[in-house]
C-alpha cells in the first residue's frame, strides 16, 4: 500500500472484489429468468455452446447489462471511502480523486476551507455524472429501443 506502482492495482482489485456479490446476484437472477426450454430448443436445432450465449443468453442479459452499466456510471463520480481509507502519505499523488480533493480542501488545507470553491468543484463533478448517465441513456435508447430514464 505504500508503492506508487502497486497502489492502483490494489485498488482496482479491492473494488472488484467488493463489487462482484452484488453483481452476481443481479446477473444471477436475470439468468434464471431464461427459460430452459429456449436452449432445449436451440440443442435440438444443432446449436452450439456460443450460438446459445450469443443468441439466447446475451440478448436475454442486454436489459441488466445495459442497467448494471449506467448505475455504475454514477458511482464513478463518487469514488471517496475506499481511496480515502487506502490512502496514505507514500501514494497520495497516485491516490487523489475528485471527492478526496474536495474533502481535502474543504477540511484538511491549513487555511480558511474555501466553501465557495469546494462547492463549485462539487456541483461541476455533479453536473458531469448526470451528463454521463444521459448520454450511457441516449445510447441505450438507440440499442434496444428504450432507456432506463
Amino acid at each position: 500500500m505504500g508503492s506508487k506502482d502497486w497502489w492502483t492495482s490494489i485498488f482496482y482489485l479491492v473494488n472488484v472484489w467488493k463489487d462482484t456479490g452484488w453483481g452476481t446476484i443481479i446477473f444471477l437472477a436475470t439468468l434464471s429468468g431464461i427459460s430452459p426450454e429456449l436452449y432445449e430448443a436451440a440443442t435440438m436445432d444443432g446449436g452450439t455452446r456460443w450460438h446459445k450465449i450469443r443468441y439466447i443468453t446475451l440478448p436475454a442479459l442486454s436489459n441488466t447489462i445495459i442497467t448494471v452499466l449506467i448505475l455504475n456510471l454514477a458511482k464513478v463520480m463518487n469514488l471517496f471511502e475506499s481511496v480515502f481509507v487506502m490512502q496514505n502519505d507514500a501514494v497520495i499523488k497516485q491516490a487523489d480523486v475528485l471527492q478526496t480533493y474536495i474533502y481535502t480542501q474543504t477540511f484538511n488545507s491549513g487555511a480558511l476551507p474555501n466553501y465557495g470553491y469546494t462547492t463549485a468543484v462539487g456541483i461541476v463533478k455533479s453536473l458531469v455524472g448526470c451528463v454521463l448517465v444521459l448520454v450511457c441513456n441516449q445510447i441505450s435508447k438507440k440499442i434496444r429501443g428504450r432507456g432506463i430514464i
